[in-house]
């Protein structure tokens, strides 16, 4: 039977690792944008005609700031108050408007920026202990491949 101080570790060290079910989320999110990214570059026009493509590519790429938004929001909600519940809708907001009225490289350009900033928030917060350290490793690599993505997402949109 193990030792109360080993109970203890290995709670510690469980709550280090980052949940499989985090990681398969978290890179999952990213795989549609991927695939929507390779195939305009790689499909040059046949299956999808350049305005669909980027139609696709910056719907997706601003859903995925308005889910990191709703991610945001959940853990505000319970225990930081009314002003990171705002600043999280507001990335919202902000990504809605540039999907509606922008031209896709600035919509692009705007989800790139705004996937930065949610990213680098939640490695703060991490840091800071408001959230998991797990949560924090795990959102810079996955905001770093969005941003990565993104980026990559504006330059077939610019190039088509």
């Amino acid at each position: 039977m193990a030792s109360s101080d080993e109970q203890k570790a290995d709670t510690r060290t469980r709550r280090q690792q980052t949940p499989l079910r985090a990681r398969i989320l978290g890179f999952g999110s990213l795989v549609p944008l991927a695939a929507l990214v390779a195939l305009a570059v790689l499909d040059g026009g046949g299956a999808l005609e350049a305005e669909e493509a980027e139609t696709a590519i910056v719907t997706y790429a601003l859903m995925l700031v308005v889910f990191q938004s709703g991610v945001r929001s959940g853990h505000a909600i319970g225990s930081f108050g009314i002003a990171p519940v705002a600043l999280a809708g507001l990335a919202a907001l902000i990504a809605s408007v540039a999907l509606l009225f922008a031209p896709a490289a600035v919509a692009l350009g705007v989800t790139a920026l705004g996937l930065a900033a949610q990213g680098a928030h939640d490695v703060w917060s991490s840091e800071r202990g408001r959230l998991p350290p797990w949560f924090g490793r795990l959102r810079i690599q996955t905001a770093s491949l969005a941003v990565l993505l993104t980026v990559a997402a504006l330059l077939v949109v610019e190039g088509s």
